[in-house]
């Protein structure tokens, strides 16, 4: 292993360019003295630019397009009057310029939270299509949510959930109608689901009665 940064804040995300392996970003949120940033490489991690879109409170996720190599996605928090409001922020050019979405929309979460406290929304994940830079997967607290159209517009892609919070997806190489969710890592359930794109008609794979953690080891 090559130590390629090293940075105080908390990193909130890591993505790597499918298109090209010397392109990687990461974010950071706010905290040790450190504002929320988005950094990107392309040189395997020797150097970094901070591409940080302006008044950013805090981000959740990033990803790299699967069909234009220099389009990033980052999903940030923007307060505003002292509300918290979710967007998608776009460039297409390595961050020299960011395109800002309209707040995403909010639905009621239905879900028992874990222990039942309450939970803040989150978004877990960006997933863009292998076809269409337009068409992107949100995983989100409330739901799945889904656009068409880069982010301008939203569906809410739930029916069948047993449990709201969505945190993982998995769409399968081969045939890219197929579709599996993990549901549930902040409720008391957890499922895992399979949808054929767009029909909204989900199969309950499993569930379990306990809160299973994630960990990812690489090398």
């Amino acid at each position: 292993w090559n130590l390629k940064k090293d940075i105080r804040a908390p990193i909130k995300g890591l993505a790597v360019n499918p298109n090209n392996p010397d392109h990687v970003a990461f974010i950071v949120g706010q905290g040790w003295g450190e504002k929320a940033s988005v950094y990107l490489s392309v040189d395997r991690g020797s150097t970094w630019n901070n591409v940080t879109p302006q008044d950013v409170s805090s981000f959740n996720t990033i990803a790299f397009s699967k069909t234009n190599p220099v389009t990033l996605y980052a999903a940030a928090i923007v307060e505003e009057n002292r509300v918290p409001n979710f967007y998608l922020y776009t460039t297409e050019n390595f961050g020299n310029s960011w395109s800002k979405s309209p707040a995403l929309p909010r639905f009621e979460m239905k879900s028992t939270p874990l222990g039942g406290r309450e939970r803040d929304i989150k978004i877990e994940f960006i997933e863009p299509s292998k076809t269409n830079n337009k068409i992107l997967f949100l995983g989100v607290s409330y739901g799945l949510l889904y656009t068409e159209d880069g982010g301008y517009s939203w569906d809410l892609l739930d029916n069948g959930f047993n449990q709201q919070d969505i945190t993982s997806i998995a769409i399968s190489e081969s045939n890219p109608n197929l579709i599996y969710l993990r549901a549930g890592n902040q409720t008391t359930e957890e499922c895992e689901y399979v949808d054929e794109l767009r029909e909204e008609e989900w199969e309950d794979y499993e569930a379990q009665d306990k809160l299973i953690r994630d960990t990812i080891l690489s090398e």
